[in-house]
């Protein structure tokens, strides 16, 4: 797996996996401010990318990789 490949799997863990989980009805809304931060990560893993700067993709996909754990 590449640096490309890597952020966009984390992307879509993310998106997938981990906010879903906070979205759920029965926190009535605690998750949101965490929801925001990893949406806020997953444009920058996606603007890292859309950029070339592979010191920042790398530190994006840090970020990512940590995000919802």
């Amino acid at each position: 797996m590449n640096l490309i490949e890597g952020i966009q799997a984390e992307c879509t863990r993310l998106r997938d996996v981990v906010i879903p989980q906070y979205e759920d009805p029965r926190l009535n809304g605690a998750g949101a401010f965490a929801i925001a931060m990893m949406r806020g990560e997953i444009a920058e893993g996606e603007a890292s990318i859309a950029s070339g700067d592979v010191v920042r993709m790398v530190r994006a996909l840090a970020t990512l990789k940590d995000s919802g754990r």
